[in-house]
């Protein structure tokens, strides 16, 4: 668990979310989507390097390891904003 997920509280397993950007919200997105760094780099309109900046920075604040494991995260933090009319998911 990040420090960023210990602050926020014990209570919202997916509190590290909120600390994303914008730009990492859309390069989540379509790293959720199955998009390469490539792909995702020409649909956001920015080099395919930047793109695998943001993604090991979501890799970082989300504390997680794998690519797998962050789609895992994004998949269950979609479901659990489901229903909450709060927002929607990333």
């Amino acid at each position: 668990m990040t420090n960023a997920v210990k602050r926020q509280g014990a209570g919202r397993p997916f509190a590290a979310m909120d600390l994303l950007s914008p730009r990492e919200r859309e390069v989540l997105a379509a790293v959720a989507k199955g998009l390469t760094n490539r792909q995702t780099g020409e649909l956001l309109g920015i080099s395919h390097r930047t793109v695998e900046v943001h993604r090991a920075r979501l890799m970082r604040k989300l504390d997680v390891q794998s690519v797998a494991q962050l789609v895992a995260l994004y998949v269950l933090h979609g479901q659990s904003q489901a229903g909450h009319g709060d927002r929607p998911p990333c």
